[in-house]
């Protein structure tokens, strides 16, 4: 298993990428139950900072509950980032401040991604602007997983890919062009 931890920079100054977790031989998979990672990160934006996650999973199960790919911050309400999904609909959360949407088919990869700006979140699926809320989100940085909430429970069912994570919020035009730089890698 490879980590890939930085703050480099891509050409384009407006934004850095803090952590970025890419399987380039395969996929992480988790089994819904007792299966996570941690990771030991206390970089990642906090309080009300603009952040960005995208993570391209697909779930093995959408008929459940919240189930989460991607998750940091404290388990209170509002304290924390997450993006997974409940039952087949995407969402990007704050701990019990979510903004949901779309439409999750089981046994199929897809990208979703999460943009919070400083007061307002928007949710995305392939590439799609598909939801956005005004939310109080102010971020806590306590513990950072993949594969489950920060609460220790609400497990990932299926297998996770790639997650980035930026210190600034993405455009419509930079999710998209994520989306369609790696769709072929996952037959969409």
């Amino acid at each position: 298993m490879s980590v890939l931890s930085s703050t480099q920079s891509r050409s384009d100054s407006r934004w850095s990428r803090l952590y970025q977790r890419y399987e380039p031989d395969g996929i992480l998979e988790f089994n819904g139950q007792n299966t996570w990672c941690d990771l030991y990160r206390k970089d990642l934006p906090s309080g009300t900072d603009p952040c960005t996650i995208i993570a391209w999973a697909k779930a093995y199960d959408v008929g459940g509950a919240y189930s989460w790919i991607f998750s940091y911050g404290s388990a209170n309400p509002e304290q924390s980032r997450s993006i997974g999904i409940n039952g087949s609909n995407a969402v990007w959360s704050g701990y019990g401040d979510d903004v949901t949407g779309g439409e999750i088919s089981a046994d199929t990869w897809f990208q979703v991604a999460g943009v919070f700006d400083g007061t307002t979140a928007t949710l995305y699926l392939n590439g799609v602007n598909i939801a956005s809320n005004t939310v109080s989100w102010n971020t806590v940085t306590s513990t950072a997983q993949i594969g489950r909430q920060t609460n220790e429970a609400e497990y990932w069912n299926g297998a996770i890919s790639q997650i980035h994570v930026y210190n600034t919020t993405l455009n419509d035009t930079d999710i998209l062009a994520n989306y369609n730089a790696n769709k072929d890698r996952y037959g969409l």
